[in-house]
């Protein structure tokens, strides 16, 4: 958010001043790894979903890409193998732990329905985390002349759901063109 009457140029030199920093911590390794990204996993799992799941919701593995340009993470349901994009590992824990919990869910239900949006609301800073990613969106596209967030947004989760929210995707999306450097298959 920028303040009300902020001139425009001003405006912009902020952002992409912003959009600066958070892109070049992108392309830093992660400061937190696989294995660290594995336990916040199970811990998110044993916190808030295994009690309403009535098992243990555990993934098959945990770890970060840097080769997604469209979702913040994403979860592979046959295998149980959930990604998370290197752009989040210099993001607040609640951002990348709400994340993670979003993709953990998918475990339990694939599809983005009703149940699932009951289930993601488990995790206490799911709203904080929303708002953190909308703003690195808006922020990332307004950098780059763009508008955040396709024009068509009826649920208005478009910033982190992505424009594939409508066929059931099974990932956390940024509806711009992404915190990667490139797509990443499957």
């Amino acid at each position: 958010m920028v303040p009300l009457g902020l001139d425009p140029g001003e405006e912009r030199r902020i952002v992409e001043g912003l959009v600066s920093k958070v892109s070049r911590s992108a392309g830093r390794p992660p400061t937190r790894g696989d294995d660290w990204l594995q336990a916040l996993a199970v811990h998110l799992a044993r916190t808030h979903l295994d009690r309403v799941a009535g098992c243990e919701v555990r993934p098959a593995g945990v770890r970060w890409v840097s080769t997604m340009s469209h979702r913040w993470g994403s979860c592979t349901i046959d295998t149980g193998r959930i990604r998370i994009s290197d752009t989040l590992a210099r993001a607040p824990q609640h951002v990348v732990e709400a994340v993670v919990f979003h993709e953990l869910v998918h475990l339990l239900e694939p599809g983005h329905t009703a149940r699932f949006r009951s289930l993601e609301r488990l995790h206490p800073d799911h709203e904080l985390a929303r708002n953190w990613l909308r703003g690195w969106s808006a922020g990332h596209a307004a950098a780059r002349g763009r508008l955040a967030g396709p024009p068509d947004d009826a649920d208005g989760d478009a910033a982190i759901d992505g424009p594939d929210d409508a066929d059931g995707a099974t990932e956390w999306d940024a509806a711009i063109d992404g915190p990667g450097a490139s797509s990443e298959g499957g």
